[in-house]
């Protein structure tokens, strides 16, 4: 019986040339691929930073909104189903007790709060908004705050205005040291007032 050798080419390997090329290609290929990665988790971030920051404005708005609809409920006809007093805001409503309070005030973060937060530029300063109802404790509602205003349209109309901050800046923002904002302005009618 005969062996039929089949020959391929040689049996020589890779020339130490051709095995640094293919390193160096490889290297080029991954080094591309690596920073495409990068750039791509950063931008992921940020949509969701701002993403986060748009939704924290609405949820903010509709719950502000909510509370003055029902400003008023129950309450004697003589009473005055809210307060405005700069960034504060009373709501008055008779759901568990005679008049039950709901206060939204905005406070400043603590110090050990702001050693947490990166260093924002001035003027963007956040602060948190507050909600105490009744005797208990206030707790945070919402934060990241950089204004909030009420203003009076009429007696039983009131426009609220809402700017939030994102909560670490964004390199490919070039405003307000890299911070973005969302703002945000509602009118809400209060259902209960009664002129």
């Amino acid at each position: 019986m005969k062996h039929y050798k089949h020959k391929f080419g040689s049996n020589r390997g890779f020339s130490l040339t051709e095995v640094m090329i293919a390193i160096l290609l490889m290297g080029v290929v991954s080094s591309g691929a690596y920073q495409f990665f990068v750039g791509m988790h950063q931008q992921t971030i940020s949509q969701q930073q701002i993403s986060e920051m748009q939704q924290t404005t609405r949820a903010t708005l509709d719950e502000l909104s909510s509370a003055l609809k029902m400003a008023g409920f129950k309450i004697p006809e003589h009473s005055q189903p809210y307060v405005i007093r700069a960034d504060s805001l009373f709501v008055f409503t008779s759901v568990t007790k005679p008049v039950d309070t709901t206060l939204y005030y905005m406070a400043s973060y603590t110090t050990w709060e702001l050693a947490n937060i990166d260093q924002f530029p001035e003027g963007l300063i956040p602060k948190k908004l507050m909600r105490k109802t009744n005797s208990a404790e206030p707790s945070v509602f919402s934060d990241y705050i950089a204004n909030l205003s009420y203003q009076m349209i009429d007696s039983g109309s009131i426009r609220i205005a809402l700017t939030t901050v994102a909560p670490l800046p964004d390199a490919s923002y070039e405003y307000h040291n890299g911070y973005r904002t969302a703002s945000d302005t509602t009118q809400v009618w209060v259902r209960n007032y009664k002129s």
